[in-house]
């Protein structure tokens, strides 16, 4: 099933989306996840992102597209102006998890229900995110071209991962140096573990009302050691590759 529509159907069991005005965060231009939305009863969708073609105008009349960053939907959008918000594949990218979330609870209503998913998570297998082009060679984080094993992200600095992969895949330099910028540099994503995203998500005008979430593996005991010695510790949940938070308004 895609996964967008799995977590448009794991939030419609969750919260009637019939009748409903919905806002969703980072969506797409053509509207493809919105007509989910749709489906599942929707009044109305608007569909928010500061990138990917979005453009401010109308798909149809129930369909509306805002150029508008997650962190400032309170100046988007007047106060209590949505039932229901979902976002797919958005919190590993969304910097300031508590700026957003606190300016998502201004324009939800009280009791409203958002689904917010996210994946790869930093702290996951594939948390690194890799989507990188080099001499028209690509290196995609969820294609056989992944130059990384899982969780090795975790255990490197930008030098010494750039090494390694130069040792151990035969990268040529500027495609390992390109790698590893992307990985602890690049904008795209906020490498936010998964215990942190939760815990910063939390407050601000939200409450995580459940978390399901989406397991790689558990690292085998080769693995686990070494996870054990990384900057976050041995109690992070490192086999959670993605998650969708179900956050909720107080009434």
């Amino acid at each position: 099933m895609d996964y967008r529509r799995h977590n448009v159907e794991l939030l419609h069991a969750r919260w009637d989306l019939r009748g409903r005005r919905v806002l969703e965060i980072g969506g797409d231009a053509r509207g493809e996840t919105a007509r989910m939305l749709l489906d599942c009863g929707a009044r109305e969708v608007v569909v928010t992102n500061r990138a990917h073609g979005v453009r401010n105008s109308r798909i149809d009349a129930r369909i509306e597209l805002r150029v508008v960053d997650a962190r400032a939907l309170h100046e988007a959008f007047p106060p209590d102006s949505f039932d229901a918000a979902f976002g797919v594949a958005v919190a590993e990218h969304i910097p300031d998890p508590e700026l957003w979330t606190a300016s998502l609870a201004r324009v939800l209503a009280p009791g409203a229900v958002a689904l917010v998913h996210g994946g790869p998570i930093w702290s996951g297998p594939h948390g690194h995110h890799v989507w990188v082009s080099c001499d028209g060679r690509d290196y995609h984080f969820s294609k056989p071209g992944n130059p990384l094993a899982p969780w090795q992200h975790l255990l490197h600095d930008e030098k010494s991962l750039t090494q390694a992969l130069i040792r151990e895949k035969g990268l040529p330099p500027s495609h390992a140096e390109a790698i590893s910028a992307w990985v602890y540099r690049d904008p795209n994503i906020n490498r936010i573990p998964y215990s942190a995203l939760i815990r910063r998500m939390s407050g601000s005008g939200m409450v995580v009302a459940e978390v399901i979430d989406n397991i790689y593996r558990r690292p085998d005991e080769a693995q686990q050691a070494l996870l054990a010695r990384c900057p976050l510790g041995p109690d992070e949940r490192y086999e959670v590759s993605g998650a969708a938070f179900i956050l909720r308004k107080p009434t």
